[in-house]
């Protein structure tokens, strides 16, 4: 007995002074970095009070911190002169524990990582001043979700990776962006002026997502995404009302010298659940892109498409065609030029009460600056 409680204490003592040795050896780290965006914005849109504006778009200002290996703590914050409330400063707040590469475990909150564009779309981060529709317009996928999530990668030159989480999200799109407020709401934009809209309270609800990826030498990888809301809600006679909701897509990326690829596919359906006779509304968008960098400059193009307002009476398919280049003098200085050709394709019983512009010209000029 006192053998083995020997044999018990020298293991425990070899345990100790290891932890205390690896512990020593690892310095914590902090990263801090940051940027502001200031946009120029022009759009010939007939209902707007000035078709030119210029302001702050947004600022954004992430921090990490790993007091050990295998612990990560992050928060990011993005301002908008458009953000509601607290909640939709704070985009991520989370802590992530590795017990190994194949396996990582996070509390808090996640942005969705369904969209590659969704969890990189800072403005240093994008050479475009727009960002594809099926992410700014956060409806078949929301920005953030609460809760808890799973990941992990495994392989060497054909890696996969996976993510769970499931937790709280925002309900409602849509949201605003943009000087002119015209981003993030390119099909409604000539709706809102003549339909006043109640003012709806921010819900979160419970859903979840999952994504699994296969990328070969980081030269192609290819996303299966897929949203579950198990609650939602929809709007029905100008009330909400409760809903179930789900959406799923795909996105394939190629990067062959200098030579950018990107686009996504995405389908989802939302149906009522406590009407006396339930309404089903189907939704989908894409968008490819094609980017080419050639020293400081990166010309682009992006051809896009959402429908997402499908039911009650308006049906408004809408594409976007953009055509830019981003300027990068300095890595902390970035300068982009878009151009877009708007078309809304409205369709459904309110178009016989409003002559809609049904298309327009969108010209944008940002000025990142990060650190």
């Amino acid at each position: 007995m006192k053998t083995k409680k020997l044999i018990t204490s020298i293991v425990m003592l070899f345990i100790v002074l290891v932890s205390t040795y690896a512990q020593d050896e690892w310095e914590p780290k902090v990263h801090l970095t940051g940027y502001v965006n200031t946009v120029v914005e022009y759009a010939n849109l007939d209902h707007l009070d000035t078709k030119l504006g210029m302001g702050l778009s947004d600022a954004g200002f992430l921090a990490s911190y790993s007091p050990i290996e295998n612990l990560e703590l992050k928060a990011t914050l993005v301002y908008t002169h458009h953000i509601p409330n607290i909640q939709s400063l704070v985009v991520e707040a989370y802590g992530t524990y590795a017990i190994s590469d194949n396996f990582k475990v996070g509390a808090g909150k996640f942005l969705t990582p369904l969209s590659p564009v969704n969890t990189y779309f800072y403005a240093p981060l994008n050479i475009s001043v727009t960002l594809p529709m099926i992410v700014s317009h956060h409806f078949l996928l929301p920005q953030s979700i609460s809760g808890f999530q799973v990941s992990g990668e495994f392989g060497d030159k054909v890696n996969f990776k996976y993510n769970l989480t499931y937790g709280n999200y925002t309900n409602l799109g849509h949201a605003l962006g943009g000087i002119l407020e015209v981003q993030g709401q390119e099909d409604i934009t000539n709706v809102l002026p003549h339909i006043d809209l109640p003012e709806l309270e921010t819900q979160y609800l419970l859903g979840g997502s999952a994504r699994f990826e296969a990328s070969f030498q980081d030269v192609f990888s290819l996303g299966l995404n897929y949203f579950d809301g198990t609650q939602s809600t929809a709007i029905v006679a100008e009330e909400l009302v409760p809903a179930k909701k789900y959406s799923w897509g795909v996105d394939g990326h190629l990067n062959l010298s200098g030579l950018k690829i990107n686009g996504e596919y995405w389908k989802g359906q939302q149906q009522t659940t406590d009407l006396a006779q339930n309404l089903t509304s189907k939704y989908k968008g894409y968008y490819a892109e094609a980017m080419y960098q050639a020293g400081i400059f990166t010309p682009f193009v992006r051809y896009d498409f959402i429908e997402d307002i499908n039911g009650s009476g308006l049906q408004a398919p809408t594409t976007a065609k953009s055509l830019g280049v981003a300027i990068r003098p300095i890595f902390e200085t970035l300068f982009k030029i878009e151009y877009r050709k708007v078309n809304v394709d409205y369709a459904g019983g309110i178009t016989n009460f409003y002559d809609f512009q049904d298309n327009y010209n969108h010209w944008l000029f940002s000025t990142v600056i990060s650190f």
